[in-house]
């Protein structure tokens, strides 16, 4: 696909689709089709170009979904010859050939100023199993990431670049931390000597027990 100031052209073959997401209101819109064998306008394409063959649209041999011929699940494409021209085909495809088409569905969209902002580029193993609202959510996702990491970005640019505004707040953080635990310790330092007052009978005692202890040895001494 390509864009201009003034218009978006999109063109898609074989099985690749693309969208534009439009905030704020933000909508998906499909620019393409899918060139597949569940399209009607392709199964009516494929039909007239293989003259109605048997079996031009059907499921595989083995069952499941449904192919052109019962071998391609796409209705356009770069390669497959032996579905585009008897010359490169081969039985039981050659008679009817061709069956698909290599030329692509151009569209164009104008590009609305200020509101077209993502443009998504898919092949059908996104498309067959997500619709356009979750390819949105995934978009809206992938860019708040992508916003997130930014910021994380700018904050560990501004810490580098300003480390002395860093150092300070560092510095006042452990000051504040300090005083905390310098009233808390006296907090609990008067706790415990509410709960455990000091006597002072045993130092008392120790005195007399010390001065008694003198008089003998004074006394014995003397003697």
């Amino acid at each position: 696909s390509s864009s201009s100031s003034s218009s978006c052209s999109s063109s898609s073959s074989q099985d690749s689709r693309d969208i534009i997401q439009l905030p704020p209101v933000t909508r998906p819109i499909d620019l393409t089709t899918d060139h597949s064998a569940y399209n009607p306008a392709e199964v009516t394409a494929v039909l007239r170009r293989c003259n109605n063959a048997p079996r031009a649209i059907s499921a595989g041999v083995g069952g499941g979904i449904k192919r052109v011929a019962g071998s391609l699940a796409v209705t356009r494409a770069l390669g497959d010859a032996y579905l585009k021209t008897p010359l490169l085909s081969f039985f039981p495809y050659k008679r009817h050939a061709p069956y698909i088409t290599a030329r692509p569905e151009v569209n164009c969209r104008p590009v609305v100023k200020d509101g077209d902002k993502v443009l998504i580029l898919a092949t059908d193993g996104v498309w067959e199993r997500a619709s356009g609202e979750d390819v949105l959510r995934w978009t809206r996702n992938f860019y708040a990431e992508r916003a997130a990491e930014s910021e994380r970005r700018k904050n560990r640019r501004l810490n580098i670049a300003c480390p002395d505004h860093n150092s300070t707040e560092v510095s006042d953080n452990l000051r504040h931390s300090e005083d905390d635990s310098d009233d808390r310790n006296e907090m609990e330092h008067n706790v415990r000597k509410r709960e455990h007052p000091r006597s002072s009978s045993p130092p008392l005692k120790r005195q007399k027990r010390g001065r008694s202890a003198n008089c003998e040895l004074s006394s014995k001494s003397t003697v």
